[in-house]
């Protein structure tokens, strides 16, 4: 997300954790259960912000790679919203209040489908859990008509690249509108100190 850019390292410690094309679809191939438990009880943090599922377009396998739910069905439905609810139940074991990152618009209309029926789930789920808080990000990478654009103007009016050409990924500056949202939540939400922010 961007978030040590603009927070304090005096007063948040950021512990990063990202694995590039995994998911909750593929435990057999990086499975992030096993990783949320292992770092909230290594770190027990206040606040754990989570965003994922831009590869979770195909089948649901489980951790041995066996099928578990073809894309599309209702089946992969119900399985994935019980891997969304068990995921926020990990990541506030705890204690940990929890910030769920909704997706954001993609360029291709078909991906975005998918992808607002994945953040429906997410915004579902986050409702289902009193720790839990859904942040939508979808207008924040459309043009002014709602839709898709690869660039956007900022503070100062200048206009700025914020997807990477693949019209999925956000670049630094995308991160950087990404990070400054977040942040604002954390602080109206859950009281985030002013003096945690650099900018």
């Amino acid at each position: 997300l961007g978030l040590s850019p603009i927070l304090d390292s005096d007063v948040v410690d950021v512990a990063p954790r990202a694995v590039h094309s995994t998911g909750l679809a593929r435990p057999d191939y990086f499975n992030w259960h096993v990783q949320i438990r292992a770092d909230v009880e290594q770190y027990r943090p206040d606040v754990v912000i989570i965003m994922l599922g831009a590869n979770d377009q195909q089948p649901l396998r489980s951790w041995d790679a066996s099928l578990v739910a073809a894309e599309g069905s209702a089946q992969w439905t119900r399985v994935y919203r019980d891997r969304v609810g068990q995921f926020m139940d990990e990541a506030s074991e705890f204690g940990a209040r929890v910030l769920w990152v909704g997706l954001p618009v993609m360029a291709s209309s078909d991906y975005s489908a998918s992808i607002q029926r994945q953040n429906r789930i997410y915004e579902q789920e986050a409702r289902e859990h009193r720790r839990v808080v859904y942040l939508d990000t979808w207008s924040l990478f459309t043009n002014k008509p709602g839709e898709y654009t690869s660039h956007l103007r900022d503070r100062d009016g200048d206009v700025i690249p914020v997807r990477d050409g693949d019209g999925i990924h956000l670049t630094t500056e995308g991160n950087g509108i990404l990070a400054e949202t977040a942040v604002d939540v954390l602080r109206e939400t859950w009281n985030l100190p002013r003096t945690a922010i650099r900018r």
